[in-house]
């Protein structure tokens, strides 16, 4: 007989459903476990975006504090943005082959230490180089907490896991820039960064207290070239389009990158074709329900994001 889950049929834990009952009432029809799991996994994911959306706000106070222009300033965003997008991949398959715990709480450390070097950062050089050691860490967890609640969550659990943690997601991107402004007018832009340190620690201490470790049995092995393929097709990609403006979207430089971005995508889906077990299953994209929601967020995250974050500069 299979198991049921500590979640109920009857609570429903995100949108409208969520705001109209307590979270109490929630909290009596979830085992304390599941409730500290749940409650870890969505923290994560709201720290992460709540600190993106942070930081857009304080762009201009960093530059006149740090003496840096505009480029230097522009690398904030895209010294994270780039390692993020070209590990996210690569830390899922890490975590299903090594642990889902493990790879959660390293992510959560590299992030955590990664924000005390953004709030010390003497000058530009050193903060961009923080930032790309805080997308590396966003990308370990951001990965690993999906697995851990996939692995935990099953059928209408599930579902409404997931919107619980979509919701958080939601109000941190919501209150993030007046967050940002808040803590940039009242006290520092470093603040923006150090707040992370103990909302981190906290994190991590709730994650080792309530995540078991799991991993997937039959990744025995990784898929290296694939990880390095796809990697390096999204890190040219994003870093042609990022540079585009500067160098001219007819540029030679842009037009390599894009080029190059092009190839490895290309060279990736055939590797991935003729896997044993590849990093990413591609008969998914014939499902329409996945096919459309991959489409739904690119949008949100090419509009919506995209604007957060240039908008205040």
């Amino acid at each position: 007989m299979e198991e049921k889950s500590p979640i109920s049929e009857e609570a429903p834990l995100g949108g409208a459903a969520l705001r109209g009952s307590s979270w109490s009432t929630a909290r009596q029809r979830l085992s304390v476990p599941n409730t500290r799991l749940l409650l870890c996994a969505s923290g994560v994911s709201f720290m992460i975006m709540l600190d993106s959306n942070v930081v857009a706000v304080s762009l201009p106070v960093i530059a006149r504090d740090l003496g840096a222009n505009f480029d230097d300033i522009d690398l904030v965003v895209s010294a994270y943005v780039l390692p993020f997008v070209a590990f996210l991949m690569a830390a899922g398959a890490l975590a299903d082959r090594f642990g889902r715990r493990r790879l959660l709480l390293t992510g959560l450390f590299i992030f955590t230490l990664a924000s005390v070097l953004c709030g010390l950062a003497p000058n530009a050089t050193v903060l961009n180089a923080a930032r790309g050691l805080q997308g590396l860490g966003s990308a370990m967890q951001f990965s690993a907490t999906l697995a851990v609640l996939g692995h935990t969550f099953r059928g209408p659990e599930r579902a409404r896991a997931f919107a619980f943690w979509a919701t958080l997601i939601g109000i941190a991107v919501a209150i993030g820039p007046l967050v940002g402004g808040f803590i940039t007018s009242a006290f520092s832009w470093r603040w923006g960064f150090l707040v992370n340190v103990p909302v981190g620690a906290c994190l991590i201490a709730l994650g080792l207290a309530s995540i078991d470790e799991s991993s997937d049995p039959g990744a025995k092995s990784l898929d290296f070239f694939g990880m390095l393929l796809f990697g390096s097709a999204l890190f040219s990609l994003v870093w042609g389009l990022l540079d585009a403006n500067a160098e001219g979207w007819s540029g030679t430089a842009t037009l390599m990158k894009l080029a190059a971005a092009a190839t490895l995508l290309l060279i990736f889906v055939v590797v991935e074709l003729v896997q044993e077990r590849p990093m990413v299953d591609l008969t998914l994209f014939r499902n329409p329900t996945f096919l459309g929601s991959s489409f739904a967020m690119l949008g949100f995250a090419s509009t919506a994001q995209v604007m957060m974050i240039y908008l205040p500069l």
